[in-house]
């Protein structure tokens, strides 16, 4: 099957170049008796052949075009709003507001992958060499996927979200309720939200995004909607299930997040304890 699709994609002008042949042929046709017939079967033939063509060409290209709009989304993420924080300085009542990167974003593609064992890890293709660190956010177009926890020169493991031993800070989009995000290790499309108190008002559909409390990931990352909410009887706080945004058994492109004021925070967050 790969020495066909490499023949199509080699030889595809050349056979363009037959099919136009035939084309023009079934022209000169309708010039004579019963051509209309002759004309109405080739164009089906040709039209097949050349849909057959362009399925077959497009197939292979497509994990090339993947990989593509992930180089360029992690160039536009680098120059957007994704990577800057507002820095508000008060100074004699003037107020100076500029904007500061605090995020870089590197492209990466997940060369290993797994969703079925209770601990799961994803390897990806870039390490040391490419700027990869412990302790970086890793996310997907669609949202959350988990934090780089090793690096080689040329490779990192991420512990996945799908992963029992990590649990991710989130919180309810629009009410900013703070809760921590787990797998509990049945479904790979599912994740469960815990430390939402009772009184909260939550709903069905509402968003669950990173709280950015952990200086790992930025604030509002996309982790998925509730798809039941209840309160247990006698307990304080909800019982949450969250449909996943992202489809873990399908990840390839990815995108590698490192905050520049990371060690800022920690640092400061270490004298306080």
């Amino acid at each position: 099957m790969r020495n066909l699709v490499v023949f199509f994609a080699k030889y595809h002008v050349y056979i363009l170049f037959f099919v136009l042949e035939v084309s023009a042929f079934t022209f000169v046709v309708t010039h004579h008796k019963n051509g209309g017939r002759f004309l109405h079967s080739a164009q089906k033939v040709t039209g097949a052949i050349s849909s057959q063509i362009s399925e077959v060409i497009s197939y292979y290209r497509l994990r090339e075009i993947n990989r593509e709009l992930n180089v360029q989304n992690t160039i536009l993420a680098n120059k957007s709003l994704l990577a800057l924080r507002l820095d508000t300085a008060v100074f004699h009542a003037q107020t100076d507001t500029v904007y500061k990167q605090q995020y870089v974003y590197i492209a990466a593609n997940v060369v290993k992958n797994s969703t079925s064992n209770p601990r799961n890890f994803i390897t990806l293709d870039k390490g040391k060499a490419q700027g990869m660190e412990i302790d970086m956010a890793v996310i997907s177009a669609t949202g959350v996927v988990g934090v780089v926890v090793a690096v080689s020169n040329d490779y990192s493991l991420v512990i996945s979200l799908l992963n029992q031993d990590y649990n991710l800070s989130g919180m309810v989009k629009t009410k900013r309720y703070l809760g921590s995000v787990r797998w509990p290790g049945d479904s790979p499309y599912e994740v469960v939200m815990d430390g939402i108190p009772g009184h909260a008002k939550m709903a069905v559909g509402d968003t669950i995004v990173s709280s950015g409390y952990s200086a790992i990931f930025p604030t509002g990352m996309m982790v998925g909607t509730i798809r039941d909410v209840h309160k247990p009887s006698g307990s304080n706080f909800y019982d949450i299930r969250i449909q996943l945004s992202t489809d873990f058994t399908t990840l390839g492109p990815v995108m590698a997040v490192k905050n520049l004021l990371k060690d800022q925070q920690l640092d400061l967050e270490e004298v306080s304890q």
